[in-house]
């Protein structure tokens, strides 16, 4: 039953970071933390095959999502931010890697050591980037990069086989 609370304590630890990026960040920034949220919550509805709404309706909400993430990395390439362009680029890795998961498990399942070795790649990256946003001074994007890693390996990963304890 821990981890439940678990993964509810880091989804409330996103939406604070949701609501700080609306009140002191950029719109790019609010609304890509906002998107990544809402796909995390799609991806993790869809791994408990619980129904709230059509299998359509969600298929478009998470499209549109991913197309805001898309836009949010054009963005952050025409104004020359580099190191956020690096941090989408790897969560674009990810958003293939959960696709992978969600549709097509046989395909991850005969390659699981590719796939695991790519999860660890873009972690790593990830987490280098977060390192140069400290080096940077940049509080709130480090400590949203850190909470991500957090929620990906808690919530994607199950780096602690939580979910197999329950």
């Amino acid at each position: 039953m821990r981890y439940p609370k678990l993964k509810l304590a880091i989804l409330m630890l996103l939406a604070i970071d949701v609501v700080s990026y609306a009140f002191v960040g950029t719109l790019p920034r609010f609304l890509d933390a906002l998107a990544w949220m809402l796909l995390l919550v799609i991806y993790e509805v869809k791994s408990m095959e619980v129904v709230f709404i059509s299998e359509t309706i969600m298929s478009m909400v998470r499209n549109t999502l991913i197309a805001v993430i898309g836009w949010v990395l054009l963005r952050y390439f025409l104004d020359h931010q580099w190191l956020d362009v690096t941090n989408s680029a790897l969560w674009f890795i990810m958003i293939i890697l959960f696709e992978l998961k969600m549709h097509w498990p046989s395909i991850v399942q005969q390659y699981q050591s590719v796939y695991n070795v790519t999860n660890l790649t873009v972690l790593a990256g990830l987490g280098i980037v977060a390192f140069f946003w400290l080096l940077d001074f940049a509080w709130l994007d480090a400590f949203d990069a850190v909470l991500w890693l957090v929620a990906l390996a808690v919530i994607d990963l199950d780096v602690f086989k939580l979910e197999e304890n329950k």
